[in-house]
């Protein structure tokens, strides 16, 4: 068998699992019972006006967000390769079926790079990876600031010492792990000459300097507040009376405590929602002194968000996943 029919089965295979292996893990989620349970409650929200108006504003929110991913990979991969904007956003809808289907989302890059016809596999890998990068980064410093403010407001830490020895070490973190990010060519100088596949593959980061490290950053940081108050709109659509301030700094948390946690995104709503709930209950607990009874209404609204946010673009990538050609013949082989 010649290498074109062999990769066409290749490719036909590897998009037959990923498609199957979506649609059952889709169905097992949705099919759930704590789902349709909450399906009760959400039928009485449907009687309320201004329940349906925000819940429309945060559907429409999500091409939005999306967009804007591929906005941002669209200029990340245009020092090496123009790419027209449907084309980057079918490639984002792709790479969030796969990514869905990994833990902690680490697949994104896989239904990207294989829509490229310029860039290598890893060269496109890494350079995916540098927006993957700014928006972990967007991630930690916005919910570093976030926990810097309940420290303060929450005295949990026994003793003001033990408070600003713990900012200084996250403060010293933070300072590392953006250091390296606007330094991330400096992996070049880190991989040995002499291995030269994988440093010609490498050097492509060499052209990301500040000014376009800066850019992916503001397209990262753009997308963080679009998706955050997508969740802030949920919870203030289910009633819960938290100031405005107060509900973005609760959702930063919640999203800095999910993103280090092991995860699959297709499968994790019971998880997100009980983060949420335990994070809103520490804070009602403290600045209203009671016992937190909303929690059935916050799982709904981090429900709402995973179903959105997740499990739409999911659905969607399937469409793409068909088009992937995860093999490819080098010009010249037969």
């Amino acid at each position: 068998m010649d290498k074109a029919k062999l990769y066409k089965y290749y490719n036909i295979g590897i998009r037959s699992t990923i498609i199957i292996v979506a649609l059952v893990l889709l169905y097992r989620e949705l099919s759930n019972k704590n789902i349709s349970e909450y399906s009760d409650i959400l039928e009485n929200y449907f009687q309320n006006p201004r329940f349906l108006w925000v819940l429309g504003i945060v559907i429409l929110l999500m091409p939005i967000n999306w967009s804007i991913e591929a906005l941002k990979w669209k200029y990340i991969v245009s020092s090496r390769e123009e790419i027209s904007f449907p084309l980057a956003l079918k490639a984002i809808f792709a790479g969030a079926t796969v990514s869905s289907l990994s833990p902690n989302r680490v697949g994104d890059f896989l239904g990207r790079v294989f829509v490229l016809k310029k860039i290598s596999f890893l060269q496109g890998a890494f350079i995916t990876l540098i927006g993957s990068y700014a928006q972990t980064l967007i991630s930690i410093i916005v919910g570093f600031l976030a926990i810097v403010f309940w420290a303060f407001k929450i005295p949990y830490w026994g003793s003001l010492d033990k408070l600003y020895l713990l900012l200084a070490v996250s403060t010293l973190f933070l300072i590392i792990i953006i250091f390296l990010y606007y330094k991330i060519s400096v992996l070049i100088q880190i991989v040995p000459q002499k291995w030269k596949r994988i440093y010609g593959y490498i050097q492509v980061l060499s052209k990301y300097k500040y000014p376009e490290l800066s850019i992916i950053l503001s397209y990262s940081l753009l997308r963080y507040f679009v998706f955050s108050s997508q969740f802030v709109l949920m919870i203030w659509a289910v009633g819960l009376p938290i100031p405005i301030i107060h509900l973005y700094l609760l959702v930063s948390t919640i999203f800095i405590i999910n993103m280090f946690r092991p995860s699959i995104a297709l499968v994790e709503f019971a998880i997100r929602g009980a983060v949420s709930v335990g994070v809103i209950s520490a804070y009602y607990t403290h600045f209203f002194g009671i016992e937190f009874l909303l929690s059935v209404d916050i799982i709904l609204a981090s429900t709402l968000i995973w179903f959105i946010n997740i499990i739409i673009p999911a659905i969607i990538g399937l469409l793409f996943i068909k088009d992937m050609k995860f093999f490819k013949l080098r010009k010249g082989n037969t």
